[in-house]
């Protein structure tokens, strides 16, 4: 029995239900999840290919990827990635995900003209989406990255479609 870090796309709030998915697999006595950190330096919003290689490299045992959601469907991508590399699915977890309109403080839903998220947040988020007039949505490599984009621009103008932690 050994025990192994796990790195993956996931946020520090879900870390404990993947650890405890992880430790299910047969011969993991326990796990601790690694964030990985993309090149804007926000923590676990890693592209796949970056898990991807850190498994490939030893750098962890296990990555967690998202492979689908109920209300948008398969993540191709991720479908990609695994049949391009010589890697396993080995434990499957449901994450609930909600997403949240994030703009800077006081800032109203009528001066919001832009939104910027990941596509697949976009695709889970669409039936909001269409309902707002005059606003251009933006997809963005993360939902993260949208939220801290968001914030650093000081822009009163633009939201980031993003989870809670990244509040």
């Amino acid at each position: 029995m050994e025990q192994y870090n796990v790195t993956g796309m996931t946020c520090a709030a879900c870390s404990a239900r993947v650890e405890k998915a992880v430790g299910k697999v047969p011969g993991v006595t326990a796990c601790s999840v690694s964030l990985l950190t993309n090149s804007m330096g926000v923590e676990g919003s890693a592209a796949p290919a970056d898990i991807v290689a850190a498994v490939e490299s030893g750098f962890c045992k296990f990555g967690v990827l998202p492979i689908e959601n109920s209300s948008n469907g398969s993540v191709r991508s991720v479908y990609s990635l695994l049949q391009e590399h010589n890697l396993s699915v080995v434990r499957s977890a449901r994450l609930c995900i909600r997403h949240e309109l994030l703009a800077l403080p006081g800032v109203k839903m009528e001066d919001i003209t832009e939104i910027y998220s990941h596509e697949q947040a976009i695709g889970q988020c669409g039936k909001f989406l269409n309902g707002l007039n005059s606003v251009k949505v933006i997809p963005c490599g993360n939902t993260a990255a949208a939220a801290k984009m968001v914030a650093e621009s000081g822009s009163r103008h633009a939201a980031a479609i993003s989870s809670h932690p990244c509040a």
